[in-house]
């Protein structure tokens, strides 16, 4: 006979013997298995000792009445572990390599590309009217370009006051200072080093020369100097012109 510290799927009879939780007594005496009731699966990992609940969760037991059907559930094996992730891996390969684009044939047209969408015949679209482009500047043509017509401004677009004034010095010791130097001689540290001398703005064709032929120098950029469009507004050009006049009449007083 068994004894309880060793068989932890019997259970002592009110006789004082054993029986299991899945058996039942027979009236000759005998013990026969319940026909509801799943087998208990073998104790331990691989039938090695050791008590295990959940493995055998199926089973019967004393008080809870009718186990719940496991039978349709069997544990995989490590192989069929590792054949069930082989397979997932796949699907999931096969599912990302069937929804991505080829680099080279993506569904976008290359500039100036044909097209048969559209009834020009055109992937390049036109703009819409009155499409203002990015960084376009809105105001007065003159204050904008320096130019009346086709000819450069005489006159300044906007009042000149000594916050102009100042403001022109600044940008001017930054920006211009280094080729013109300070006093617009032509001889800043950069020229002494050997960059090609600008002429002075003393000589007498650039004090003669309208406020607009600065703007379009400054602008595009004229020889050797380069364009400053991208480093000073248009307000700041006009305020550099403003203390380049400035400095013309410091010493040639009409």
């Amino acid at each position: 006979m068994p004894s309880e510290s060793s068989c932890h799927d019997e259970r002592p009879h009110e006789c004082g013997h054993y029986e299991r939780p899945d058996e039942r007594p027979h009236e000759c005496g005998h013990y026969e298995r319940i026909a509801d009731t799943p087998p208990c699966p073998p104790l331990g990992k691989g039938g090695q000792g050791g008590y295990q609940p959940e493995a055998r969760a199926g089973c019967q037991t004393e008080g809870k009445g009718a186990p719940e059907d496991n039978s349709s559930w069997l544990p995989l094996s490590q192989a069929q572990r590792r054949c069930v992730l082989i397979f997932s891996a796949w699907l999931a390969t096969a599912v990302t390599v069937g929804c991505q684009q080829q680099m080279a044939d993506q569904p976008s047209y290359r500039p100036l590309e044909p097209s048969s969408f559209f009834l020009d015949g055109l992937s390049a679209r036109p703009p819409v009217p009155g499409t203002v482009a990015r960084g376009t500047r809105l105001g007065p043509a003159r204050r904008l370009t320096g130019k009346e017509g086709d000819r450069d401004a005489e006159q300044f677009p906007l009042p000149i006051t000594r916050r102009v004034l100042e403001r022109g010095r600044e940008r001017y010791t930054i920006y211009c200072a280094v080729c013109h130097d300070a006093a617009g001689m032509g001889k800043g540290p950069i020229v002494a080093r050997g960059y090609t001398p600008p002429p002075s703005y003393h000589i007498r064709a650039l004090r003669e020369a309208a406020v607009g032929h600065y703007f379009d120098v400054i602008t595009h950029g004229y020889g050797s100097m380069p364009s400053y469009e991208a480093e000073l507004p248009p307000d700041d050009r006009w305020a550099i012109i403003a203390y380049i006049r400035a400095l013309q009449l410091s010493r040639h007083v009409p």
